[in-house]
């Protein structure tokens, strides 16, 4: 094997590695999106309002909320996790004491 070769077959794993970490880290963020919108429609958010603050389609969200709830009755955990109070999103404003927009008014 040539040098140019073997540069270019590290290359190629370097390549693989990025495309590997990024679709990791794009599972585990949408996975704590779903959590995050399970946990705000277990304080009372309608689906359409979670849609307009996390700017989703509202069949997306349904979706998501749908698997979550799969999900939690197939781990036997149908309770929504504490993932709003413990780990905010930082770029997010703070929700978990905020009434839904529908009830607020």
């Amino acid at each position: 094997m040539t040098r140019r070769d073997a540069a270019l077959a590290d290359l190629d794993r370097q390549r693989q590695a990025v495309r590997d970490d990024a679709a990791a880290a794009l599972a585990a963020l949408e996975q704590r999106q779903t959590t995050v919108l399970a946990e705000l429609h277990a304080l009372g958010w309608r689906a359409e309002d979670l849609a307009a603050l996390f700017d989703l389609p509202v069949k997306r969200v349904r979706a998501l909320l749908r698997e979550h709830r799969g999900r939690a009755a197939t781990s036997g955990n149908a309770a929504p996790t504490a993932a709003v109070a413990t780990a905010p999103v930082a770029s997010a404003p703070v929700l978990e004491s905020a009434p839904p927009p529908s009830v607020a008014g």
